[in-house]
């Protein structure tokens, strides 16, 4: 608690000072606010978040979200009612067909530890390009950057006519961690269950 307050104290010191800051809070479990002052006009700011996470599939399907839009669908309050501690959750809206005022750009590394045999973007437009049989890039085509007004959505799936498993790795400084995966096939063939 003492170094949360320090942070914020220190920059809300160097917002005074006139000092161009940032500070990323968490608000809760899945929602961070970046706040940043001091910006001239023609300065670009650019954010950069970077994380791993483990996703589980639902009928062979993995989804990965990334929503670019939080507001009152993740408060129990009307926005104009919340507390000073969800004052998160009134962000500035657009009226509809008006462009934003920012650009908006997300890719996403896809190290699947076997091979994919099916990937889909439903949301956005997207570029695909595969580093090998397990892992995949995907950027946003040049076309979307301004579609950062709803989630992000990428679908893929593994399983394909056999059993399949793979092996990722991860080095940190620190610590290392492997993660062993095995994913049965779409279908079992009935001459393949033993009796």
């Amino acid at each position: 608690v003492f170094m949360l307050l320090y942070l914020d104290l220190a920059y809300e010191q160097a917002k005074k000072e006139g000092k161009s800051a940032s500070l990323l809070e968490q608000q809760r479990p899945n929602v961070f606010q970046m706040n940043v002052a001091n910006i001239l006009p023609g300065d670009e700011i650019k954010t950069e978040l970077s994380y791993t996470e483990l996703l589980t599939p639902t009928d062979g399907v993995y989804e990965f979200v990334y929503p670019t839009v939080v507001g009152p669908r993740y408060s129990n309050q009307k926005a104009d009612e919340v507390p000073p501690s969800e004052k998160w959750v009134a962000n500035p809206y657009l009226h509809e067909k008006q462009p934003p005022t920012y650009a908006f750009d997300i890719s996403v590394r896809l190290a699947a530890g076997m091979p994919i045999q099916e990937m889909a973007c439903p949301s956005h437009n997207v570029d695909v390009s595969y580093e090998d049989p397990s892992r995949a890039l995907v950027k946003l085509a040049s076309s979307d950057k301004t579609r950062g007004n709803k989630d992000f959505i990428v679908k893929y799936r593994l399983a394909g006519d056999r059993i399949e498993s793979g092996l990722l790795l991860y080095q940190g400084e620190d610590e290392n961690f492997f993660l062993l995966m095995a994913q049965p096939p779409k279908r079992v063939a009935l001459s393949s269950i033993p009796p």
